[in-house]
């Protein structure tokens, strides 16, 4: 295949992995079976394993949490992509300003204005601020939050990441901060490491991370699978000597083992299909209000029953994904500029 080929079947796959993580997302925010993530981890604990309580935890206190740890993984990744000189990182800064900062502020505003249309929020300049800084009515942008502070340091990030060995060596740093226990002001330690990670993967194995080599992937994404399970083993047995620390640092490599090892798995893309762009960001801005919504209706029609409420539970994700698709194509063909807009020119 030619270069373009490569670059246009890679960037494919991105928008299909992209999609794939927003659905995961949706599973964190599509618990019924308790009040809370919380509550529902701890009524799995004394559940048996194959129960409506344990499945929706594995989905989604599992599986599901390891999502926006992808997002940031793959955001790295693609800052850090062919980046070969300081220079570069204005043009990436450039870009990064029309699909984060727009769309960020584009989306908490809306979402406030539409939560003082129904009076669940004041009306006034300060609150308006909030919600277009804070995130007040969109929590799940606490991601792009902080994506937006990481872009923010690239000049530093790159001064390691553009050497090898360097690149590798920095992503002990965040490790250890989230082994001791110490906080960053503004940053999260486990998004500056995933972020890190894929930085560092962009500048040590982009053709393996990228190429065609689908045994070398396969054989990647089984180690990376299996490394996944041994986490989650000693994730486990450090909860039950009670080692905190241990837990939190088990818990943010089995978080980025497991959905790379996703990655290397998903197959590469054919030349044709349906395109996806922008729709995996817009699904994930889209899903939180409409996952509320869902959840009260649930609880306004009284629906009940364990096994019932799981079915619901993973129904959300493809009626979020049917909504996300209506309006994606309305708004591209009615609405373009909107569109522009909302979905960061993607």
């Amino acid at each position: 295949r030619s270069l373009e080929e490569r670059e246009k079947l890679f960037f494919r796959k991105t928008e299909r992995f992209g999609l794939l993580l927003s659905l995961l997302v949706i599973l964190i925010h599509a618990v019924n079976l308790a009040g809370s993530a919380q509550e529902l981890a701890e009524l799995s604990q004394s559940a048996p394993p194959l129960s409506p309580v344990s499945i929706e935890q594995f989905f989604s206190g599992e599986l599901g949490q390891t999502a926006v740890p992808a997002f940031f993984i793959l955001s790295g990744y693609l800052f850090y992509r062919k980046l070969q000189s300081f220079s570069g990182i204005f043009d990436k800064w450039r870009r990064r300003f029309r699909s984060l900062i727009i769309p960020y502020g584009a989306w908490n505003t809306f979402l406030y204005l539409l939560y003082a249309l129904i009076g669940r929020a004041p009306i006034s300049l300060r609150a308006l601020s909030d919600a277009a800084v804070n995130y007040r009515y969109e929590p799940v942008f606490w991601y792009l939050y902080q994506l937006i502070l990481l872009t923010a340091l690239a000049p530093l990030f790159f001064l390691f990441l553009r050497k090898r060995l360097l690149s590798c060596l920095i992503l002990l740093l965040p490790l250890f901060l989230i082994f001791r226990g110490i906080d960053l002001p503004l940053l999260n330690e486990d998004a500056l490491f995933y972020y890190l990670l894929g930085g560092a993967l962009s500048r040590n194995l982009p053709s393996l991370f990228e190429g065609e080599e689908r045994g070398r992937q396969r054989i990647f994404a089984a180690f990376l699978l299996l490394f996944a399970v041994v986490l989650r083993i000693l994730i486990r047995r450090s909860g039950e000597a009670g080692s905190l620390s241990e837990i939190l640092l088990f818990t943010v490599l089995f978080r980025a083992a497991l959905p790379l090892s996703l990655w290397f798995f998903l197959p590469s893309p054919g030349e044709g299909g349906a395109e996806h762009r922008g729709l995996g960001f817009f699904l994930y801005a889209f899903h939180y209000p409409a996952a509320r919504l869902y959840a009260a209706l649930i609880r306004r029609l009284g629906i009940s029953g364990d096994w019932v409420l799981l079915l619901l539970f993973f129904l959300l994700p493809p009626l979020c994904l049917l909504l996300a698709m209506a309006l994606t194509r309305f708004l591209r063909r009615r609405l373009p500029r909107v569109w522009e807009i909302f979905s960061g020119g993607r």
